[in-house]
């Protein structure tokens, strides 16, 4: 299988546009995409590996393997390149900061509350468009619609219009 890739021998490139070809061509993909998720060539090395076992001895690898596996995933240490640990060290810190933000945000009415100050209250801000943009959208939406203007434009024009 492996040798061979994916196309059983068959030659993908060439033109088939039958619904057999089409759906085999699928097929090859979603198994393309699984195998890479789960390891690529290597996965089918382990694979081929184990076809030559005896059931017994597929069993008695299988297990052994699944062990070493879950020992891996559920352990503190991980396998993680310094880019994996870069990544995972920002995300940690984000969750971090937006964490304790709302827990400020959370005491300070309490705060204010206690000092006699008025309370700051968080507040949804405009979306980032600019005024005469929101202003346009606005406008457009409650703009109505003349369909007799629209049917006679449409019956001038000499071209179809699609939609």
């Amino acid at each position: 299988m492996r040798s061979q890739g994916l196309s059983s021998g068959c030659k993908m490139s060439q033109k088939h546009d039958g619904v057999f070809s089409a759906s085999l061509m699928s097929l090859q993909l979603q198994l393309k995409s699984l195998l890479d998720e789960a390891g690529g060539e290597q996965t089918l090395t382990l694979l081929d590996k184990l076809s030559t076992l005896s059931s017994k001895e597929q069993k008695t690898a299988l297990s052994a393997f699944i062990n070493v596996v879950n020992k891996i995933s559920l352990g503190d240490k991980r396998f993680m390149t310094p880019e994996d640990a870069a990544l995972q060290d920002l995300e940690e810190n984000l969750f971090n900061d937006i964490v304790s933000a709302m827990e400020e945000a959370e005491r300070a009415p309490v705060r204010a509350a206690l000092s006699g100050q008025t309370a700051r209250k968080l507040e949804v801000l405009d979306g980032g468009k600019h005024q005469h943009e929101a202003e346009s959208q606005k406008s457009a939406a409650l703009t109505p619609i003349d369909f007799n203007k629209a049917r006679k434009n449409r019956k001038c024009r000499s071209t179809p219009c699609l939609n």
